[in-house]
């Protein structure tokens, strides 16, 4: 919420991204997932606030989020204002920018033109903030929670088979 954009939007979706797929159990105890420290992901629910002063790659986003499939967009709809520019100079030093490349989701809408749709719609009053109160992160908090308990309550068990043992069977 309230981003103006950048270009970031791969690097983030590739850490939410992650599914689990090996588990390493150490001598001395430890356990874990296998992945090196610097490939990290994200392999739990997760939720992404969105509203309508997310513009740009700020919409590129969560567009992007909903069509991988990695969770639930809460808040409102975004600007609609998604278009890359480049800027230019005139000769009296001053700038402007062009536009230059239109983004399109994989169902050929022009994102100049649409903003994205949250899953779970949240319009928070005029007076919210001047009380402390955000609604829109309270929903996304209760949407995550009914969200990991369906998780949690889906997710196979991992088992750590002992070698020379029936198939499944555990320490």
């Amino acid at each position: 919420r309230y981003n103006g954009g950048g270009y970031i939007h791969d690097e983030v979706l590739t850490y939410l991204s992650g599914k689990e797929h090996t588990y390493f159990k150490q001598r001395d105890g430890g356990e874990g997932l296998v992945v090196r420290q610097h490939h990290r992901r994200w392999t739990k629910p997760s939720v992404l606030l969105i509203n309508n002063r997310s513009f740009s790659d700020a919409e590129v986003f969560p567009s992007a989020y909903r069509t991988l499939g990695l969770g639930k967009l809460v808040g409102q709809p975004t600007g609609g204002s998604v278009i890359f520019t480049y800027q230019t100079t005139l000769i009296d030093g001053s700038t402007f920018r062009i536009p230059r490349t239109g983004v399109y989701t994989l169902k050929g809408v022009n994102m100049e033109r649409e903003g994205v749709m949250p899953d779970v719609l949240v319009e928070p009053m005029h007076d919210e903030a001047a009380r402390g109160v955000d609604s829109q992160l309270s929903k996304a908090v209760e949407v995550l929670l009914r969200d990991v308990a369906e998780w949690k309550k889906n997710r196979v068990p991992i088992t750590i088979g002992v070698p020379g043992a029936a198939p499944n069977a555990t320490k």
